[in-house]
């Protein structure tokens, strides 16, 4: 797969969760649980090594496309002690780099 094909697809990825949140559909938490599941259940899919492969997808896809997760990302910034997402972040960053 070329490298804009990989682009587009992590595009995609992200795609359909920030547009619910932007419609008023869904919180930026719900998005942050999705993406935690889908990393949770990666193991339990796909075999090795494909699922470090399919983890490192999503993650590049959540941190580099989401508009929601970089919006998540500027709050955890401004308030470091208080963000309520600075703890499921937390958690997502560690299963992606697990």
């Amino acid at each position: 797969m070329n490298c804009n094909s990989v682009d587009k697809l992590r595009q995609f990825t992200v795609d359909i969760g920030d547009r619910r949140v932007f419609a008023g559909v869904h919180y930026p938490s719900d998005n942050l649980s999705s993406w935690y599941t889908a990393l949770k259940l990666i193991p339990h899919v796909f075999t090795e090594p494909t699922d470090a492969w399919v983890r490192d997808f999503l993650w590049k896809a959540i941190d580099l496309r989401s508009i929601v997760f970089g919006a998540i990302k500027n709050h955890i910034a401004a308030h470091p002690n208080d963000s309520p997402y600075r703890d499921a972040v937390a958690a997502i960053r560690k299963l992606a780099h697990a």
